[in-house]
């Protein structure tokens, strides 16, 4: 095979990151309005926060949502004109999310993700970056390398997402010292253009 050019650029890399909200402008010419986390066209589809901390849940269709309410002790939100279907949950959101919102501060996250998983409603803890780097997936896939640094003793790193069958990624040195790589960079540079 051949090698080729590889352009990447963030901000598109981000802005792809968008999904329904570029689609929908794209598409309707409308200015996306403002509703925090939550998802443009599924409610709800967003973070609650419970009583220790925060979880995503995804209500992708009507049937999820009425498991929710069930789940919830509140089936008359399931059959309430206002949130019976989810267009209805999409215009009348700010509505229904302060609802919800209250009743998921009753309880603590690990006793909601037991409860949803359980009904089959999609869910997720939103974890602290202690929690990210002691998750099973994290520890399993040896994700944290550790170093030694000249000044800093042994330290540890995020390692590499991308793991290759036949040439793996590895950390081979630490990072480096203020100033210590100049003379290997500007050694070719002329005076003026070092300044510069």
């Amino acid at each position: 095979g051949r090698g080729q050019h590889i352009d990447i650029s963030l901000f598109e890399a981000a802005i792809s990151l968008l999904g329904n909200v570029s689609a929908n402008h794209l598409i309707s010419g409308e200015e996306a309005t403002r509703f925090g986390n939550g998802h443009p066209n599924i409610v709800p589809y967003q973070a609650f926060r419970t009583r220790n901390g925060y979880i995503v849940v995804s209500c992708g269709n009507d049937r999820l949502y009425q498991a929710l309410c069930t789940l919830l002790g509140r089936e008359e939100l399931a059959s309430d004109a206002r949130f019976a279907t989810n267009p209805q949950r999409v215009r009348n959101r700010h509505e229904l999310i302060p609802i919800l919102q209250e009743l998921f501060l009753k309880r603590e996250t690990d006793d909601w993700l037991t409860e949803l998983r359980a009904t089959g409603i999609p869910c997720g803890p939103i974890n602290t970056i202690g929690q990210v780097f002691k998750d099973e997936q994290v520890q399993a896939r040896g994700f944290v390398w550790e170093c030694e640094h000249p000044t800093a003793g042994m330290i540890k790193l995020s390692g590499s997402p991308i793991h290759l069958s036949e040439t793996p990624t590895r950390l081979y040195k630490a990072p480096p010292l203020l100033g210590e790589d100049n003379e290997k960079y500007l050694k070719d540079k002329k005076d003026d253009e070092i300044v510069r």
